[in-house]
């Protein structure tokens, strides 16, 4: 208990509740939050997780209705090459009515006091307010990167409205520019052409033996995931079940990988998607799984996929951490347009030194909640 609410560790049955609370919160994003990808994300993991109808959910109720929440997606990192039961916090979310009253601490604080180590790659300026009050270690720099296409006026609008909305001194100029439909147009070729000129010509795939496959084998994603944690002091899962889990069992999204043959031996992976019809026209580049000391083949895996997308995409995404794949990523025209500091939350001082020790971690869209559905904002900006 704390402040008036109710805070515990939320079961199974719970389920109603915290429905109704995704759907009052999340606004446009609450339908792509529900049990199908509840269950995915949090019970159906190949990591450890709670037994007994518990859910790695902590709940902060009022009068029996949920005004807060906060979310462990179960994991395991490895350090130094070493396997550490961890998660990722996601799903952060207190109800308006609720806010400025704690309630974001509280329930961090409950799920700090299970022990857990708990990361956090992505996240709101209060997430990591909350994150920095109970005491993280911040990690080396994650860019957020795109690749900019042939951008059209509608996307612009998609993109800027939201924000020049949210904006008090600035909406009524949005709203006319977005009105005029000239300012848009004009903006997407400004951007596509100022792209262009610092973009060297995408260079073709370099390997000649990569494939698109339906699903990988887990074991040739053990064998390609061994080199990667013996190189590479911190990284996250990428075995055999969790690529299974990830990228063939979840809910919503759908992706396409191919494989890099060398041999008759796979040398590495890429996992990539194309936009759900509630996004905006932006492909993803989710994952490239390579010996991290081979660049030719992390570029290689990468343009595949952007030339897989280009034609159907007016932009693409992708996440880095690990300099050869930004590497890759810049040389195929991508641009960091943000960068994340991740955090790690625990009650073990050992631990907390042990990821602040690692100077070199692999993060990409796979990781966290990253790459999840993005529906466009539909704000009332063209309204008077």
């Amino acid at each position: 208990m704390g402040g008036g609410y109710e805070v515990r560790q939320a079961c199974v049955d719970d389920w109603p509740l915290i429905r109704t609370f995704i759907d009052q919160t999340y606004g446009a994003g609450a339908p792509f939050k529900g049990r199908a990808r509840w269950d995915w994300a949090f019970l159906d993991t190949p990591f450890a997780r709670d037994a007994d109808g518990r859910v790695p959910v902590w709940i902060a109720l009022e009068n029996g209705a949920v005004a807060g929440q906060i979310a462990l997606q179960p994991g395991r990192v490895w350090l130094d090459g070493a396997p550490h039961e961890a998660g990722w916090i996601v799903d952060v979310m207190v109800h308006p009515a609720h806010r400025g009253r704690g309630v974001g601490h509280l329930i961090q604080q409950a799920m700090k006091e299970t022990g857990r180590t708990l990361v956090t790659l992505t996240m709101a300026e209060a997430t990591r307010r909350m994150a920095e009050k109970a005491g993280c270690v911040t990690l080396p720099p994650v860019r957020q990167m795109v690749r900019i296409g042939r951008l059209r006026g509608r996307t612009v609008t998609d993109v800027l409205g939201p924000i020049l909305e949210r904006r008090a001194r600035l909406r009524a100029v949005g709203r006319a520019f977005n009105r005029s439909g000239v300012g848009p147009a004009l903006a997407a070729r400004l951007a596509a052409a100022a792209a262009g000129a610092h973009r060297i010509a995408l260079p073709r795939p370099t390997e000649a033996d990569i494939h698109p496959i339906e699903r990988i084998d887990p074991a040739v994603a053990d064998r390609l995931f061994a080199q990667q944690r013996t190189a590479i002091p911190g990284l996250w899962d990428r075995s055999g079940a969790f690529c299974r889990w990830r990228f063939d069992a979840e809910p919503v999204l759908r992706y396409q990988r191919a494989l890099l043959m060398r041999g008759g031996t796979a040398a590495g992976q890429v996992v990539w998607r194309l936009p759900e019809p509630a996004e905006l026209p932006v492909g993803t580049l989710t994952d490239v799984l390579a010996d991290p000391g081979d660049g030719p083949a992390i570029e290689a895996l990468a343009a595949y996929a952007v030339h897989a997308m280009a034609p159907q995409c007016e932009a693409i995404v992708a996440g880095a951490s690990h300099p050869e794949h930004l590497r890759a990523l810049r040389r195929l025209g991508f641009v960091a347009v943000k960068t994340h500091r991740p955090t790690v939350i625990s009650s073990d001082p050992a631990m907390l030194a042990r990821c602040a020790a690692i100077d070199q971690w692999h993060f990409t869209k796979a990781d966290h909640d990253w790459d999840q559905v993005h529906p466009i904002e539909h704000q009332p900006r063209l309204q008077a």
